[in-house]
């Protein structure tokens, strides 16, 4: 095999200015306490506390630093960390405040659910309607269909649980959302339904609340007129919390599928 000489790659000036102001201002914004990364021609800048909320920053033409968004930052390095930092400490301040809002929001929700007992259904329905009306989102969706589910007024829940469920719940509440509605459906007369939604929910992770998704889906599969694959499953999460014989019930539980 003939060897040939190894040809070295030229650089172009540009290119090499361009990466100098890149590590020249990922430095100076580090200074001012933020995390700047470098990803290809792009800066990635973000704040540690709220990773997910950031700018990204390329050098055009060898000199001028311009944001994703399009503005220009000139071609002074300090100068545009200056206008970089003002930008995010915008953005961070209006997320803090909506999440500010958000928790004093939720907090209200959930002293309404404390005294769910002290109130008619006419009038806490109204209430939470109210608490609703202040947002515009899948968790004020939630929150109503549960309201109207805690009632009794299943029909109207349902649809509000899937548009919740379609307009996206964070993790806690999306799983919380599945149960209710699956059960809700279930009583509708919607078994098959119900069932293969706690089906895919047992099977898509696990947390605090596997035990509410399998006693649900133990009282659909009864539903459906099969019993004893429903009481396998319910005996079946039992046997983890006894202190003894859990692994004869586990095996009992097992065999009545057999």
């Amino acid at each position: 095999m003939r060897e040939t000489a190894a040809r070295s790659v030229r650089v172009p000036p540009g290119a090499r200015a361009a990466s100098l102001l890149q590590k020249q201002l990922a430095r100076a914004l580090r200074r001012r306490g933020w995390k700047a990364e470098r990803h290809g021609e792009l800066l990635r800048v973000y704040s540690e506390k709220m990773p997910t909320i950031g700018e990204s920053v390329e050098v055009i033409g060898g000199r001028w630093f311009r944001s994703s968004a399009g503005a220009w930052l000139g071609e002074d390095v300090e100068r545009a960390a200056e206008a970089v930092d003002s930008l995010l400490m915008r953005w961070l301040g209006g997320c803090a405040i909506f999440l500010h809002m958000s928790d004093e929001w939720q907090k209200r929700v959930d002293d309404l659910w404390d005294v769910f007992d002290d109130h008619e259904p006419a009038e806490f329905l109204g209430k939470m309607e109210a608490l609703v009306a202040e947002r515009d989102d899948a968790l004020g969706l939630f929150e109503l269909a549960s309201a109207h589910d805690s009632i009794g007024n299943e029909e109207q829940a349902a649809p509000l649980y899937r548009a919740a469920l379609a307009a996206g719940l964070p993790s806690g509440k999306r799983r919380q959302a599945v149960i209710q509605m699956a059960s809700t459906i279930r009583n509708l007369g919607e078994i098959e339904e119900s069932i293969a939604l706690l089906r895919a929910e047992r099977d898509a992770g696990s947390d605090e609340l596997d035990d509410a998704v399998v006693a649900f889906l133990a009282l659909a599969l009864a539903d459906a007129g099969r019993e004893r694959e429903g009481l396998s499953l319910a005996l079946g999460a039992l046997a983890g919390h006894l202190p003894l014989y859990s692994r004869s019930l586990a095996n009992y539980a097992k065999a009545l599928n057999d």
